[in-house]
């Protein structure tokens, strides 16, 4: 019995000293594990800065491909511009190259209408009142012609024409300006002018001669004036004008001459001829 107790005594004393080996060993265990967590730590540490280095690193990549793209960006914008100014200026070019051929068309392929005075009396009548083989009152005629010396076709649209007697100078009588030449004109039936030399139509314009006329144009104070203005278009929808004053006029007669003098031509002012 008491080697029985002394066994069971002794049990638990070799329990405890287990227990404190135990202890020992887990002493020892956890001051191992203190020792070993030191280098965990410090490659904890050495990967964090080494990340840092790594964003810094992706981050100037980052930097310098967007500084490419902008330059790369830069040099097609250049290109691209260089490209465009070119079209605008070829554009431009052309654009200028085909109003000069159609103005060209236009200046040379197109009516050209002049007046002419084809046949008159005029000269003959005032001589005649001058030596007294006529009396007043008296007519006087004049024919004109409109002819297209142009290569294309024309058509007259709006006419004036009247044989006057107007006092000088001529400057100082109506139409007084352009504009009131063009007041005068009066739509027509719409005549074709073909384009060759032989007259397109004739007119005539007629005038009674009275006393006071006569009276006027003997002593040098007036003139017997023709006045012709016509409109006309061409196959381009353009209109043009073909305006024309012809005048007769008594004149002082030079020593020597027989009978009276004459003076016949292209009346002034200047604003009743014109040619577009």
């Amino acid at each position: 019995m008491a080697a029985l107790l002394l066994l069971g005594s002794g049990t638990p004393t070799t329990s405890s000293t287990t227990t404190t080996s135990s202890s020992s060993t887990t002493t020892t265990s956890s001051s191992s594990t203190t020792t070993t967590a030191s280098p965990v730590g410090q490659d904890k540490r050495n990967g964090s800065n080494a990340a840092k280095d790594g964003v810094s690193w992706a981050e100037a990549m980052v930097a310098w491909c967007t500084l490419l793209l902008l330059v790369v960006a830069g040099v097609v914008a250049v290109y691209q511009y260089r490209l465009m100014h070119g079209s605008l200026v070829a554009a431009r070019d052309a654009a200028d190259a085909a109003r000069e051929s159609a103005q060209h068309v236009q200046r040379t392929e197109r009516p050209w209408v002049i007046l002419h005075v084809i046949q008159s009396d005029v000269v003959d009548v005032l001589r005649d009142l001058h030596s007294g083989a006529a009396e007043l009152p008296f007519p006087v005629r004049v024919t004109y012609s409109v002819t297209n010396y142009g290569s294309a076709p024309g058509w007259l649209t709006h006419t004036y024409s009247e044989l006057r007697v107007l006092p000088l100078p001529l400057e100082m009588q109506e139409p007084s300006s352009e504009a009131a030449v063009r007041q005068l004109l009066r739509p027509c039936p719409i005549l074709s002018l073909p384009p060759d030399s032989e007259p397109a139509h004739s007119y005539r314009e007629d005038r009674l001669l009275a006393a006071a006329d006569w009276n006027a144009l003997r002593e040098h104070r007036a003139s017997v004036v023709l006045l012709v203005f016509l409109t006309y278009t061409d196959p381009h929808q353009f209109n043009h004008d073909a305006w024309f004053a012809w005048e007769w006029r008594v004149v002082d007669d030079p020593p020597g001459a027989y009978g009276p003098t004459f003076l016949t031509g292209p009346a002034e002012p200047r604003h009743w001829t014109r040619s577009t």
